[in-house]
């Protein structure tokens, strides 16, 4: 009996030492799991600020680039207009200057077409004098007519009156013949005053034919002014359709720049909840192993 109750005591004692053992055991165990999950759950935490950090640095980049995607626009803009303006106040140079040279060269035709009215006022004054000369001439000569006419009855009375000698007889002859020979000699003078006339006359038409033609070349002159003028519209607008077709360009590059940076953070965004995922697909692991752990 005492021998039982010696081994029940020993056995009784080796269980005491075995509960005390395991209980100790248990309790290292759950402190070592009680500290690796602290770790787990530090180390998922930094990793999870580290992401955020990320996340919020991704953003103001993004941000930034905006920024100076619109200040780049805004640069851009505000030089295309400056070109506009430069190019515009060039061109309106141009035309000024063009014009004032248009109208030089009006002033000029207009004075050289002056110069030449007065000069047909000088040879119309000329004409005038002239055939006022020869009105002049022609009444001398029927004054000088009468004269004739009046000495011929003379000379027949006084033949048949009186008696002269035929010396006087032959003088007056001698007069009347001398007064045939002028009046002959005056004629090839009028023949050729009167061809001069013609020629003036011919010169005339062929001035006034001249101005005809001057007057059209001037009305040529002002057509081509005119579809120069419309040209140089149509070319101004091409060149305004040409800028604004530069600007609605530059506009759908920049636009197309901003989807890029978009669908790149979308994508950056998209990897970080791949991640996150990941993270927390680790996280319930780790924690179903923990518990079966836990329940071993």
């Amino acid at each position: 009996m005492q021998q039982q109750m010696q081994l029940m005591d020993a056995a009784a004692a080796a269980d005491a030492t075995a509960r005390e053992v395991v209980q100790q055991q248990q309790k290292q165990q759950q402190q070592h799991q009680t500290q690796w999950v602290a770790a787990v759950a530090a180390h998922l935490q930094q990793q999870q600020q580290q992401q955020q950090q990320q996340q919020q640095q991704q953003q103001e980049k993004g941000m930034q680039q905006q920024m100076q995607l619109m200040d780049a626009t805004a640069a851009a803009d505000a030089t295309a207009r400056e070109q506009q303006k430069q190019q515009q106040q060039q061109q309106q140079q141009q035309q000024q200057h063009q014009h004032r040279q248009h109208q030089h060269e009006q002033q000029q035709q207009q004075h050289q077409q002056q110069q030449h009215q007065h000069q047909q006022q000088q040879h119309q004054h000329q004409q005038q004098q002239h055939q006022h000369q020869q009105q002049q001439h022609q009444h001398q000569q029927h004054k000088h007519q009468p004269q004739q006419q009046q000495q011929q009855p003379q000379q027949q009375q006084q033949q048949q009156q009186q008696q002269q000698p035929q010396q006087q007889q032959q003088q007056q002859q001698q007069q009347q013949q001398q007064q045939q020979q002028q009046q002959q000699q005056q004629q090839p003078q009028q023949q050729q005053h009167q061809h001069q006339q013609k020629q003036h006359q011919h010169q005339q038409q062929q001035h006034q034919h001249e101005q005809q033609q001057q007057q059209h070349q001037q009305q040529q002159h002002q057509h081509q002014q005119q579809q120069q003028q419309h040209q140089q519209q149509q070319h101004q607008h091409q060149q305004q359709q040409h800028q604004h077709q530069q600007q609605h360009q530059h506009q759908q590059q920049q636009h197309q720049h901003q989807q890029q940076q978009q669908q790149q953070q979308q994508k950056q965004q998209q990897q970080q909840q791949q991640q996150q995922q990941q993270q927390q697909e680790q996280q319930y692991s780790e924690g179903v192993v923990l518990s079966v752990f836990r329940g071993a």
